[in-house]
């Protein structure tokens, strides 16, 4: 459940963060015959900005921190461990205590963006073949 939540979640940070011009593509031409008031891009987008927001409200700020910083912004436990303020740097690599704190936080942080955000569509079936 941790690794479709860790997807989950950077799919929202790669939609939010599409704007301006890479967010439409102006070389299609298309008439909207839609009765639905969507703008596209813009409500995904929109969509996207408040449900990080609620999720980082949810986990609260340091689970948040190690959350984007792992899985969006791609570093490692030990990268994230280094930022931590408690952490102890010995030759330039973090503490194993502070690295298997951070590890136990990302996955709980996960667990709960799993249970809590992830649709049920995505998330996997127990017992399926």
């Amino acid at each position: 459940m941790a690794i479709v939540a860790a997807g989950y979640v950077v799919s929202l940070a790669e939609a939010a963060q599409a704007s301006g011009s890479s967010a439409i593509d102006y070389r299609v031409i298309r008439v909207d015959t839609s009765t639905k008031p969507y703008d596209g891009p813009a409500d995904t987008i929109l969509g996207a900005k408040t449900e990080l927001a609620m999720i980082a409200a949810y986990i609260g700020q340091p689970d948040w921190s190690i959350l984007m910083a792992i899985c969006v912004e791609g570093r490692t436990i030990e990268e994230a461990a280094k930022a931590w303020p408690t952490v102890k740097v010995l030759n330039g690599k973090a503490d194993k205590e502070t690295c298997a704190a951070i590890g136990r936080r990302l996955r709980d942080a996960l667990c709960l963006v799993g249970e809590r955000f992830v649709p049920n569509s995505m998330k996997p079936r127990l017992g399926s073949p």
